[in-house]
């Protein structure tokens, strides 16, 4: 076997092992969006979510633009938490 398909079956792997897929075709993944320049930062998604959101040591929002599927619901409360309602899932 040629060393580039060695290297070609090893990133697919690796994409599927991670996130399931190659991005803009995976299965299982929906988008989320925050608007940063809604964002508040007050953490009500954190308590919905925490797989998705989380506050770092400054008290900024980060967040997994890429979520599971199955985060789906808790993603949904945790967008209807947001006081600000700077949360969407795209799509």
């Amino acid at each position: 076997m040629a060393a580039h398909d060695v290297c070609c079956q090893a990133l697919w792997y690796f994409f599927y092992q991670t996130v399931g897929g190659l991005p803009g075709i995976e299965r299982g993944i929906m988008r989320v969006n925050v608007d940063m320049g809604s964002c508040q930062h007050y953490g009500q998604c954190v308590f919905a979510a925490p797989e998705v959101f989380d506050l770092d040591g400054d008290g900024k929002l980060q967040y997994r633009v890429d979520a599971a599927e199955d985060q789906r619901a808790a993603v949904e409360a945790a967008a209807d938490a947001c006081p600000m309602q700077a949360i969407t899932i795209v799509d």
